[in-house]
């Protein structure tokens, strides 16, 4: 395996067509069959392949188990273009049945395993916290071309204690989104932060197009350096957005102004479950 210190992470705004895994699987490859950049990540929105369903029984329907259609086409994709690909789906645990918003790394340099990790801050002003389930764990560390990589799921940038790059385990998180353009400005600003305290690149992979929630930009995808400056990059035509890191600056940044080193210790407890 080549030298993978700069690495080029590709968001795709889709445009989610609502309750339709199959078409949105197809149009994430479609739109990406001819990505003109060597892409190392291809970061998805959240819940890509349905969009956010606030029908319990529509859910139930639509969901997929971790070895079900929309996982395997994607895994078998990411294998044969060498690109990760992340984002989160609409999943049925294996273990109890239950609906989880689940999001997912597809890591095409050791067979395609897929690491995976539950959406724990479920968003209580929709019906998303009567539908899934809350996860209980935080996000395992993905080890990927001499990276560090988390994940996190959209309405967690609010919670900045949850996401907490302790020693510096990350240096990346990536963050697949549905968050709609009238909160954009405190969307942004939430991503940056998070970069900035944290020392790490953020990816922010919202979605575009219509649904029953709102309205959501291309515009709102973007990465975000550990200095918290927003990297967006864009070939030809393509909707597809951009951005590229340099892994021995983002350390040499981090020795040169170690803030870790000062950072409190603490222990997380979890709220209670709505369940």
């Amino acid at each position: 395996m080549g030298d993978f210190s700069t690495m080029t992470v590709s968001m795709l705004p889709l445009d989610i067509k609502s309750g339709s895994p199959e078409s949105n699987v197809e149009s994430v490859i479609a739109q990406t069959r001819k990505l003109r950049v060597e892409t190392s990540v291809l970061v998805l929105p959240e819940l890509f392949s349905t969009g956010f369903i606030s029908n319990h029984d529509e859910a139930e329907r639509l969901a997929q188990n971790i070895d079900g259609p929309t996982i395997d086409s994607l895994r078998s994709y990411s294998l044969e273009r060498k690109f990760a690909i992340a984002g989160s789906f609409l999943c049925r645990d294996e273990n109890d049945g239950s609906l989880r918003n689940r999001s997912f790394f597809i890591n095409p340099d050791n067979g395609g395993e897929v690491t995976y990790y539950d959406k724990h801050h479920l968003f209580s002003m929709s019906p998303e916290h009567e539908i899934f389930k809350s996860g209980l764990h935080q996000s395992p560390i993905i080890h990927y071309r001499g990276w560090n990589i988390a994940l996190a799921v959209c309405y967690e940038m609010r919670f900045p204690v949850w996401v907490r790059n302790v020693d510096n385990k990350y240096d990346m998180m990536l963050v697949p989104a549905n968050w709609p353009d009238s909160r954009a400005y405190a969307w942004k600003q939430l991503v940056v932060a998070r970069a900035l305290e944290n020392q790490a690149i953020f990816i922010a992979a919202n979605r575009s197009g219509i649904d029953e929630f709102g309205t959501y930009s291309y515009l709102t995808s973007f990465g975000v350096d550990s200095r918290g400056q927003v990297i967006e990059e864009f070939h030809g035509n393509s909707l597809v957005r951009h951005a590229t890191f340099d892994l021995n600056s983002l350390k040499e940044f981090r020795e040169r102004f170690p803030v870790h080193r000062d950072a409190d210790k603490f222990e997380i407890t979890l709220k209670e479950s709505r369940d």
